[in-house]
């Protein structure tokens, strides 16, 4: 979070600190609330950078690579560019900085444009800025900076390009060791992501003219600020209509090893919601911040800029029990005695939330709370763990690690009334229950020792990262977010919390391997716009084979006969159409499910997709007397594979479900149906008007 003197609101904010490396750093009532997980919406991956999880967002035409930390503290995007002075080069991910004169779109913002929070510069010499004499170097310039009270800065200039964020090919390191130093071959040759590209707008952000502190040594090249504030990119693409809806995701995973290629560590959605690794449903706490819409307004007004939830209780889970596994045993319909859960004590909630209230804060490496719950904070750890709470290095073995308790944080609920959450069961693990009957409809965030305890490679030993030393209010910072697919719901004034597995490479595999099929990549490398994206769906299975649907009995009386039945095959809706692409049925109609029907057999096929997302074709088919009478549907599931086809929910429908189909293979070559699985994609959040 940080300190500014240029931006009135940013005067009193800190930069945390995590360590001496780096010290810092569905949906229940949308507009139409059955849409947003079958909106337009980008998925991207997240990095890992040295306790901050960062993005690659590519800048220009043609595109040059850069890497940002997203931070939910703050309000700017900036990166180094050319003619930044000591900008850390040698540390960050990208080799040199970005060269303005290699973009044929990019442009300065004029002195009659400048932002409120910058100021004119008439005669600012840049001299990398004559080049080609594209660019002056006393072309006026809107300057602005921003300062952090542990004594990191930046200075930089508005500056407007196309921009847009995307995946972190390992091709992009292999072209900087290759290409000369600001040649302009590294950018021509660049891998540029075409399903990302369409993305793209024209972005306001700031040029950096020089760096201190971390911003030189950090592993990313800059920042950019995804608050609730108006520069934002979620909120610019929302504006200009690239995404249905004004929020955004982000899905936090621990990684042991950085790299500059950029260790994959977490997933990004901006404009909707993947909840397709979710482990849990997600369920909803209050943003404090958020007022609503008055009359005539097309967005809703804020009380600050950033996303802050109310704390009102913490628990301590002894032990850490397997609130983490696939399998949450958690409903709390126990009481907090029945299950040994110590609760912090005499808690003063107005001090613990004053100020700002706790904000949640993604660029912030570690959990800062009220030193007004010291006391009642360290008698509970000591009686649930039998030792003394410490910011020290502990030398712990792993199972003394595991032995520390599960932290649970209690949010405020977004919704209140009885009205709001008739439809949610206080058992929905995720939300309190019997842990605070009287608010049971509240959200627990579980934060296990192994996230909020950080390895020191250096001392051997592991160091508390939950410090309750704030005077007013407090930050969760990224530690405490780690495993959980958060939801910063700007449009309905709300933050979503679902545990999740935030592997990426698992979304992409399957998702590649469809659009290579559809023959959308060639499309894409041919044209690089945003183009129509057809439905995609999932492999087949067979729902009911021709044996199954035949009466064999007639063979008895006519053994040479041939038995006329149907083929009933089922796939899952993996992704919707977007952009006049063809819709579900239509791409069902141009494809035949069955690998053994004929062209005339398909052509009599009935066809339809319902509402849970699962389409489904009948095909007519025969067999004869010998067929029908032979045994061949053995299970082949423990020796060849276990499963076949993704085991992965699809797309959410405009019913607010979703649907999972997995199948076991049989020797007749194909996969069987097995199961159909439907879930509600979101907690409460259906049949809702806003």
């Amino acid at each position: 979070i940080p300190f500014s003197t240029d931006f009135a609101e940013l005067q009193t904010e800190t930069r945390r600190s995590s360590n001496k490396i780096l010290n810092r750093r569905r949906l229940q009532n949308p507009q139409s609330d059955a849409n947003i997980m079958n909106s337009f919406h980008q998925v991207v991956p997240l990095s890992l950078g040295f306790g901050t999880h960062f993005a690659t967002v590519w800048v220009g035409t043609p595109p040059q690579r850069k890497s940002v930390i997203i931070d939910t503290g703050s309000h700017f995007t900036a990166f180094p560019c050319a003619g930044c002075q000591n900008c850390g080069s040698d540390h960050h991910t990208s080799p040199r900085y970005f060269q303005p004169s290699l973009s044929e779109t990019f442009t300065t913002v004029g002195c009659d444009d400048c932002a409120s929070y910058t100021q004119c510069e008439k005669k600012r010499t840049i001299p990398e800025f004559e080049i080609g004499n594209v660019y002056k170097s006393n072309v006026p310039k809107c300057i602005f900076s921003q300062s952090y009270t542990e004594g990191s800065s930046w200075s930089a200039y508005q500056a407007k390009d196309m921009f847009y964020v995307g995946n972190s090919p390992e091709l992009d390191l292999a072209s900087d060791a290759h290409a000369p130093p600001d040649s302009e071959e590294l950018h021509t040759q660049m891998e540029v992501d075409p399903l990302n590209l369409g993305f793209g707008i024209p972005f306001m952000f700031g040029c950096q003219l020089s760096q201190s502190g971390l911003f030189v040594t950090q592993l990313e090249d800059g920042i950019m600020g995804m608050s609730a504030s108006e520069s934002t990119l979620a909120k610019e693409m929302y504006e200009k209509q690239k995404v249905s809806h004004n929020m955004f995701t982000l899905c936090f995973r621990n990684e042991l090893a950085v790299s500059k290629g950029g260790m994959s560590a977490g997933i990004m959605t901006i404009g909707g919601v993947d909840n397709r690794l979710n482990l849990s449903p997600m369920v909803y706490a209050k943003d404090i911040a958020y007022k609503g819409k008055e009359h005539g307004q097309l967005s809703a007004s804020r009380k600050t800029q950033w996303y802050t939830v109310r704390l009102k209780n913490i628990f301590m889970f002894p032990g850490n029990p397997s609130i983490t596994s696939d399998k949450h045993p958690l409903s709390y319909s126990q009481t907090a005695e029945e299950l040994g859960i110590v609760r912090v004590e005499n808690l003063d909630l107005e001090r613990m939330n004053a100020g700002k209230g706790i904000i949640v804060d993604s660029g912030t490496t570690d959990t800062y709370l009220s030193s007004s719950m010291a006391d009642e904070f360290y008698t509970a750890w000591r009686k649930v763990t039998g030792m003394e709470y410490s910011n020290s290095a502990i030398p712990l073995t792993t199972e003394q690690l595991r032995s520390l308790p599960t932290l649970l944080f209690q949010l405020q609920a977004h919704g209140t009334s009885d009205e709001e959450l008739l439809d949610v069961s206080a058992e929905t693990p995720g939300l309190v229950g019997n842990l605070d009957p009287s608010n049971s409809h509240d959200v627990l965030l579980a934060v296990p020792s192994d996230h909020y305890m950080e390895f020191s490679p250096m001392q051997n030993a592991y160091i508390s990262r939950i410090y309750v030393t704030e005077n007013t209010g407090g930050v969760l910072g990224a530690n405490v977010l780690q495993g959980h697919d958060v939801l910063f719901d700007w449009e309905n004034g709300r933050i979503g919390i679902a545990r999740s597995l935030c592997e990426y490479e698992t979304i992409m595999v399957e998702k590649e391997h469809e659009l290579e099929q559809s023959g959308y990549l060639d499309r894409a490398d041919k044209d690089e716009t945003a183009l129509p994206v057809d439905c995609i769906l999932s492999d087949a299975s067979l729902s009911t084979s021709c044996l199954e649907s035949v009466d064999s009995q007639q063979c008895n009386h006519e053994p040479n006969s041939k038995l006329a039945g149907f083929e009933v095959w089922k796939r899952v809706v993996r992704f919707p159409s977007s952009l006049g692409g063809l819709e579900c049925e239509e791409v069902a109609r141009r494809i035949s499910f069955s690998p053994n029907n004929n062209i005339d057999n398909v052509k009599q096929s009935h066809i339809g997709c319902n509402i849970f997302g699962v389409c489904q074709e009948e095909i007519p088919c025969s067999i004869s007397c010998d067929e029908a009478n032979r045994v061949y549907q053995a299970d082949l599931s423990g020796s060849i594979v276990d499963k076949c086809g993704d085991q992965f929910f699809g797309a959410c429908q405009t019913s607010c479900t979703q649907s999972r189909l997995t199948s076991i293979p049989m020797d007749d070559g194909n996969c069987h149906e097995e199961q159909v699985t439907t879930r509600p994609c979101h907690v409460g959040a259906c049949s809702r008007n806003s």
